[in-house]
């Protein structure tokens, strides 16, 4: 190998001309970076994404399931979920259960929405619907249906639901109180409808079902506040539904309702009776009794009343319970039952009628002093002291006395009645409850007119007549012994002696024609006797048509209707 140190050396480079300028390197063009910038465009696109699709996941909130009975209306991708009106999720899959008995709905929720989502939150579908006289959901009409929620109170968070297949009609946070109502009937109640406390609406009718029993019905009501203080332990409740038209034996014809709305879809109404303490507010869920009427719910009660009999032998016909029982005009109780009773040993029958008589009424007390100054801030003259064996022997007893003549209605009235002054036939302080009573006063003025004519119909007028007939005759023949003897004297006194006799003899000459069979007189009198039991017969008649027929005053009586003619 040659030694390149041996190599024999390189000529000398020429000198370049002056003119022609000295090189410079230039810098080398770097392709290969602008080339690898290229590649971070898609990386920086693929960063975005997946910051995007971060925010979204964790915005978007949890996906809940909700089992309805029929998915009608609610359509995947379509269907929103509303809470006060504002969207909170949306339906993403309807499909059917599992047991093919209802539909799936499932749902993304936004992620503010996710507290709503708890043990007892409740959601429906929202459609067009009219319940207790109001109309909701008209917006669906246009806009198609959508899921309403109402959040619950629970702590205890939940994913999957029932749906309610009716609108609840009250949220969760509105403030009030549920009460539980046993009712014995319906009537024309259904869920919404209202709820009245002095006509004013203050709650609605939550739910209506059959007791564990079936004997009777429960209903769940809502009140509001503040109206839900009213609601005491002593309230009561009553429907509400419809128009009450009763005929009271003290007032008439009586006509009640709540409201136009009541009349159309029913309603329930409740109140304290006055006689009552209203006390505290009644506890949430409290169980009452929901009466068929006001004058049935505000009834007093066992306490607030004391317990008589009346044992009346006229007829009770147009006396009906709860007809009221009166003392000088003065309601002070109402009846409270009718019964027959049969006398084995009289061999009649009496109707005992029990009476409640009001504990709270009394009067006041007040001397003659204070009655002039017109002060009544005197005691108190309890009800028990005007019921009293005192009272009986001064002439207290019971009648039925006529209401009203057009229906016929009947009450008792218990009054003072001076004939029977003295006369003590119970003793009220022994521990009996019997007052006694007397005869109505138109069945009485019948009584007195039988009497009459019974007594009228003893006295013996033809042995009367017979009688004086014989009397006349002695008296004729008196007046001819007196004759005979005094035709011996003389003439100067005879002819006034014969005008006396002719006038005593036309005198008993008429006498005899009044007393004769075919005389005017005995005919009339026995005429009159005819008449006058002939309108004892007509008085029997007209109280029994009116007891039978009181409308007979104003429309005549009813004609008998017409036996069928025997089958041949």
């Amino acid at each position: 190998m040659t030694n390149p140190a041996d190599a024999p050396a390189a000529p000398p480079t020429p000198p370049l001309p002056a003119d022609i300028p000295e090189a410079v390197a230039a810098p080398r063009r770097r392709w290969w970076t602008m080339a690898q910038a290229i590649w971070l465009v898609p990386l920086v696109a693929v960063l975005a994404v997946g910051w995007l699709a971060a925010s979204e996941w964790l915005q978007r909130g949890p996906t809940i399931t909700v089992r309805f009975a029929s998915g009608e209306g609610i359509e995947a991708g379509k269907t929103r979920i509303k809470y006060r009106n504002v969207n909170v999720g949306q339906v993403t899959a309807v499909r059917l259960a599992p047991d093919l008995k209802g539909v799936l709905v499932t749902a993304e929720m936004e992620r503010d929405a996710a507290p709503l989502l708890v043990d007892d939150t409740r959601f429906w579908v929202v459609r067009a619907r009219v319940a207790g006289g109001e109309v909701s959901g008209l917006t669906t009409l246009l806009s198609g249906a959508f899921i309403g929620i109402d959040g619950g109170r629970s702590t205890e968070t939940r994913r999957h639901f029932v749906g309610l297949e009716t609108q609840p009609v009250v949220s969760v946070d509105e403030a009030g109180k549920e009460f539980v109502l046993h009712a014995g009937s319906l009537g024309s109640l259904e869920i919404g409808s209202p709820v009245y406390f002095r006509r004013v609406r203050v709650g609605q009718v939550l739910s209506t079902d059959l007791a564990p029993d079936g004997q009777g019905l429960r209903l769940r009501v809502f009140v509001r506040a503040p109206y839900d203080r009213f609601v005491s332990s002593n309230a009561r409740f009553w429907h509400a539904s419809g128009v009450d038209v009763s005929f009271d034996a003290s007032t008439g014809l009586r006509l009640r309702t709540e409201s136009l709305l009541s009349v159309l879809v029913g309603g329930v109404a409740f109140e304290t009776p006055a006689e009552l303490d209203a006390g505290t507010p009644a506890e949430a869920g409290s169980d009452f009794t929901l009466f068929e009427g006001q004058a049935a719910a505000l009834r007093r009660g066992a306490a607030q009343v004391l317990e008589y009999t009346a044992v009346f032998t006229d007829s009770v016909r147009g006396l009906s319970v709860g007809a009221p029982v009166e003392f000088k005009g003065f309601v002070i109780g109402e009846v409270a039952s009718l019964n027959i009773r049969f006398d084995r040993e009289g061999g009649g029958f009496t109707f005992p009628v029990k009476l409640h008589i009001y504990r709270d009424t009394a009067a006041t007390v007040v001397s003659r002093e204070a009655a002039r100054q017109r002060d009544d801030n005197g005691a108190r003259f309890p009800i028990e002291r005007l019921l009293s064996t005192r009272s009986v022997e001064r002439g207290l007893r019971a009648q039925l006395r006529s209401a009203n003549l057009l229906t016929g209605q009947r009450y008792v009235a218990i009054d003072f009645f001076p004939e029977h002054r003295g006369e003590s036939v119970v003793n009220l302080a022994a521990g009996q409850h019997e007052i006694p009573t007397v005869r109505d006063a138109f069945g009485e003025l019948q009584a007195q007119v039988a009497r009459i004519a019974k007594r009228l119909e003893e006295v013996p007028f033809e042995q009367l007549a017979s009688d004086l007939r014989r009397t006349l005759d002695r008296i004729e023949g008196a007046a001819k012994s007196v004759e005979t003897t005094m035709g011996g004297m003389s003439r100067d006194l005879l002819p006034g002696v014969r005008q006396t006799l002719d006038e005593a003899r036309r005198a008993i000459q008429d006498v005899r024609g009044l007393l004769a069979q075919d005389a005017p007189l005995p005919q009339d009198v026995r005429g009159a006797m005819q008449d006058l039991s002939r309108a004892a017969d007509a008085i029997r008649q007209l109280a029994d048509t009116i007891e039978r027929q009181p409308e007979a005053l104003l429309r005549g009586k009813r004609a008998a209707p017409t036996e069928p003619e025997p089958a041949r």
